[in-house]
């Protein structure tokens, strides 16, 4: 998997995360526009703390995905499982998130949906508003 870091050339089109949902660490799979002549995609952040953050971008870190459905009692609940790991140790998590969502609402589909048609996903490594990767 090719890494490609846009530094600079991101900072003034990216919103705020706090703008986006609030101050609070975590994953966050929202729509952005990094590329005016590419128009808006649907954009990764992962937010932490400075020290995890840095630690993540010293590794080049792989991105892992699995998704699935599953049943409970009130009926489906859809889930993606996103990780991150180092090159050499894929299956050992350094950060990992668990995004559900109501397989039967078209509204909730559509950032999914967006996002897996997309040709390349953009995975932005923030430690407050500020961007590290």
């Amino acid at each position: 998997m090719k890494t490609h870091r846009h530094r600079e050339s991101v900072k003034p089109t990216i919103p705020r995360l706090d703008d986006l949902v609030g101050p609070g660490d975590g994953w966050f799979v929202e729509p952005a526009t990094i590329d005016p002549e590419v128009g808006e995609e649907v954009v990764i952040f992962l937010r932490a703390q400075a020290s995890k953050i840095e630690k993540l971008c010293r590794i080049e870190p792989f991105l892992g995905i699995r998704p699935g459905i599953w049943r409970n009692l009130y009926g489906q609940v859809g889930y993606i499982l996103f990780w991150l790991s180092a090159p050499k140790t894929p299956d050992v998590p350094m950060a990992s998130s668990v995004k559900c969502f109501d397989p039967q609402s078209e509204k909730e589909l559509s950032l999914w949906r967006r996002l897996a048609d997309q040709g390349h996903w953009h995975l932005f490594l923030v430690t407050g508003n500020e961007m590290r990767g």
